[in-house]
């Protein structure tokens, strides 16, 4: 991996050179330009607490190499930059690699601290206990600024504000989105896992490996953030590329986790509960419909496999009117169709995804 780096300061600025960070906060950073102003001011405003920040340009294509040159002038943050494209996990990596802080904190260029002392509120829940390896927020959504595409993958991964029971519950997984990791803890683990996933499943997967070093992942309502969908949702072709992704993760975490990762999330997060069934039902799709082909081919039953096929399509249209009806998004017939298109072709993709991405760990290739 080749790096350019450039080193504007380790440190926040009223933090002195010599003394070490209590957190890195580390920002992956493709194609983000018109984001970056929100979550760099958001982390610059934060108080009490000593901080660096990591930027990791993962080789955008856009003006975001200028954006941040012209941000070192009134932010001090260390930028790192891929000369290709390497993915998430790999941007992650890299941020961990450079850090000094005891946490380390992923925050995408999509997202905003909502209070200016959530830093010191986060670190404040780990020392309430033991055993505490992640600590996470609450997302809140600002749908106004939202347009179909982008109301449509809400809609599809029962994505949205969470409901807590208590005000600082046990889930299980995190999303590195705006999440803190026991720095040390995380390099135990050995990061997040670039050679296994390039663009999605890292977060699951590292979740995974903290429950089974017998840590626990707390998120907290008190820690809010504004998240944005940026530019990975501004079209049809951009949720459908999430869907493939999404599905050819699948088999790699199932191949992990499958024994305790259904019953985990179900049982210990509960503001998670309905996008994890659903989650489980598409995966659950993909198998039946790869069986059933197989049967089909074998035994000639294609009568039994239309049959299937059309009842299990009619069922998950009934469940996205409902999830549609629910959102109160949409006031046109037009938009709410176009909704229920959308999702019915994610399903299908989702599914593509699922068998490739069982090819590719049957082969042992990176997902």
């Amino acid at each position: 991996m080749t790096i350019h780096e450039k080193r504007n300061s380790c440190l926040s600025q009223n933090q002195p050179e010599s003394s070490r960070p209590e957190v890195s906060v580390i920002i992956p950073v493709y194609n983000g330009g018109p984001l970056l102003g929100k979550v760099l001011n958001s982390v610059f405003s934060q108080r009490n607490v000593s901080f660096e920040v990591l930027v990791v340009d993962d080789h955008s294509t856009d003006e975001t190499q200028r954006i941040l040159k012209d941000m070192a002038a009134v932010y001090h943050f260390r930028l790192l930059t891929h000369e290709s494209n390497l993915g998430l996990a790999a941007s992650l990596n890299e941020g961990l690699n450079h850090a000094n802080g005891d946490y380390a904190m992923t925050l995408h260029q999509d997202c905003e601290l909502m209070v200016p002392d959530w830093l010191e509120r986060a670190l404040r829940i780990f020392n309430q206990g033991d055993k505490i390896g992640i600590v996470t927020g609450k997302s809140i959504y600002d749908t106004s600024a939202f347009g179909l595409p982008q109301k449509a993958f809400m809609i599809i991964n029962r994505h949205g504000t969470a409901k807590y029971e208590v005000p600082i519950q046990e889930v299980a997984f995190t999303e590195d989105k705006c999440d803190i990791y026991q720095a040390g803890l995380l390099r135990d683990i050995g990061g997040f896992p670039e050679e296994k996933f390039r663009v999605s499943g890292e977060d699951q997967f590292v979740s995974g490996l903290v429950r089974r070093k017998g840590y626990r992942i707390l998120s907290s309502e008190d820690l809010p953030y504004r998240q944005e969908y940026g530019s990975s949702i501004t079209n049809t072709s951009s949720i459908l590329k999430k869907a493939y992704n999404f599905g050819r993760t699948m088999p790699g975490l199932l191949k992990h986790f499958a024994a305790s990762s259904a019953s985990t999330y179900l049982q210990k997060s509960s503001q998670f509960r309905g996008r994890t069934l659903n989650r489980l039902w598409m995966i659950l799709n993909g198998l039946v419909i790869l069986v059933l082909i197989a049967v089909a081919t074998v035994a000639r039953f294609e009568t039994i496999l239309l049959v299937v096929l059309l009842a299990e399509f009619s069922v998950r249209v009934g469940y996205y009117m409902v999830q549609i009806t629910k959102s109160n998004f949409f006031s046109s017939a037009k938009d709410c169709l176009s909704t229920l298109t959308i999702a019915l072709v994610f399903d299908i993709v989702f599914t593509i995804g699922f068998f490739h991405g069982l090819m590719l760990v049957a082969m042992n290739r990176k997902l």
